[in-house]
């Protein structure tokens, strides 16, 4: 650790506070980033005897001064340190894996408030701790995912947000490329890539509410745009993925209920539209409950408690924000029980040999019909699909009754023929083409009188069709 080496004279600044910051963390490493082997030198633990009386104010609560004194004395007199040696129970139970945020936060006091540089320094040394380690053969990949997302969670809150993305980043990696050659079911495979890319946008989306927290920057629109992405993810996960059991769609929708307290937290507009996805929600969650006798973490219920409570007074608007603050403090993530029957649902639409040089004629101001080659995977007949064409802000939406359609219910092929009414009158132009699914399960009414009724969750990318008036 050479910024704790001597200068050039031999001389060590130990009255300074990065100094002594930087020694809680290197001698707690041992224990606190639990590797039975630590390889730190053994002057680092002699020069932290030096600051005993100033460590141990900071770590009273951790450990007393004379077992803090025996354990640097111990780790002092060897070249290779091993904590688990020395903490076998016999002079005290040190779990910092439960304490590592405590550990941190003293760290900070020691330091002179230094937590985010402190923080930097502590999750880039461990994070080698939190590597997947697919090879296991134990544990299913995806259990791995969960659990490890679990143990990274502290770590986000408190704004660590560059090296936990770069973590989840490479955590999606190592998924992608065992669901080439692994004997587990594509869909659970799929379901934790999404679920890394929603805990990803969670992560940015907290590093904002921080920011925000502190009066460090306006990062409200920023935050609002991280959270739309994460509750469009999140309802991509409730709702294209067969048969998830009624745990992880309430493991799902605590996530929701996270990105709309946020949400309400700090950003003031439409603040009573999100009130009422939150109630929704939160009704949801009421109904597994009761239907399935799972039990609501703290967090649903405190939510419940304040979703009571909102509206009665316009003069508590300001404590009412400050409870939805301080529920945050009551979520951690679950573990998902996925099942092999998990199923992705997706979508496939193409034009046959259309593109920008080789556009579809139309005649401007009259319907045209487009053959449409769709390819529905995992789509059961009782879904209510529908084919959304978008030109500037204007949707047309057709209605794909699979009836009509034949093919096994895990793959169709078919061609559909859409008329498309609104051309507009112009040489050419170019529709946004996708196969949307009607949330059968949502209560919330779509905002389209024409249409579907219900809210719609995308199984594809959106395909640009081009046409152009023929000569």
């Amino acid at each position: 650790m050479p910024q704790l080496e001597p200068s050039f004279d031999g001389k060590l600044d130990f009255y300074n506070v990065r100094t002594a910051a930087l020694l809680v963390l290197a001698i707690s490493a041992p224990v606190s980033f639990e590797r039975r082997i630590c390889s730190i030198p053994p002057q680092i633990f002699s020069y932290a005897v030096t600051l005993l009386g100033r460590i141990s104010c900071g770590l009273i609560d951790v450990m007393d001064k004379n077992t803090l004194l025996t354990y640097l004395s111990h780790c002092s007199r060897f070249t290779v340190v091993s904590a688990s040696e020395f903490f076998k129970g016999e002079v005290l139970d040190f779990q910092f894996k439960d304490r590592d945020i405590q550990l941190l936060k003293k760290c900070s006091e020691i330091s002179g408030g230094l937590l985010p540089e402190l923080m930097e320094l502590k999750v880039t040394t461990p994070l080698h701790n939190y590597q997947l380690n697919l090879h296991v053969k134990s544990k299913s990949c995806t259990e791995i995912v969960f659990q490890k997302v679990i143990d990274l969670w502290p770590l986000m809150q408190l704004g660590c947000q560059n090296e936990v993305i770069r973590t989840l980043r490479n955590w999606k990696a190592e998924v992608r490329q065992l669901s080439h050659d692994s004997n587990q079911p594509a869909g659970v495979l799929v379901f934790a890539l999404e679920y890394l890319h929603v805990i990803k946008l969670l992560v940015k989306s907290w590093a904002c509410y921080l920011s925000i927290k502190k009066f460090e920057f306006n990062a409200m629109g920023v935050l609002e745009a991280l959270l739309g992405k994460a509750e469009r993810r999140l309802k991509e996960l409730l709702y294209r993925f067969t048969g998830l059991g009624r745990e992880d769609e309430l493991r799902i929708l605590e996530l929701l209920l996270v990105t709309y307290t946020l949400r309400m937290s700090y950003i003031e507009t439409c603040f009573d539209a999100y009130m009422k996805k939150m109630n929704l929600v939160l009704s949801h969650a009421e109904h597994l409950h009761e239907e399935g006798s799972i039990e609501l973490s703290h967090f649903v219920v405190e939510l419940q408690n304040i979703s009571c409570k909102v509206g009665n007074s316009k003069d508590e608007s300001i404590h009412e924000l400050d409870m939805l603050q301080k529920s945050l403090d009551l979520y951690s993530p679950r573990h998902f029980v996925l099942s092999g029957e998990l199923k992705h649902m997706e979508a496939c639409v193409d034009v046959h040999n259309n593109y920008f040089q080789n556009p579809l004629p139309f005649i401007s101001g009259l319907p045209v019909g487009i053959p449409f080659e769709i390819t529905l995977y995992n789509v059961s007949s009782e879904t209510r699909l529908w084919l959304t064409m978008t030109l500037s802000e204007s949707t047309q939406f057709v209605f794909l009754d699979l009836q009509d359609f034949g093919g096994c219910k895990e793959t169709r092929k078919f061609t559909f023929i859409a008329p498309f009414y609104r051309t507009p009158k112009v040489r050419s132009f170019s529709l946004k083409v996708s196969i949307a699914m009607e949330c059968l399960s949502e209560v919330q009414p779509f905002k389209h009188c024409t249409g579907p009724k219900l809210e719609l969750v995308h199984l594809c990318k959106e395909k640009e069709v081009y046409l152009s008036i023929g000569c």
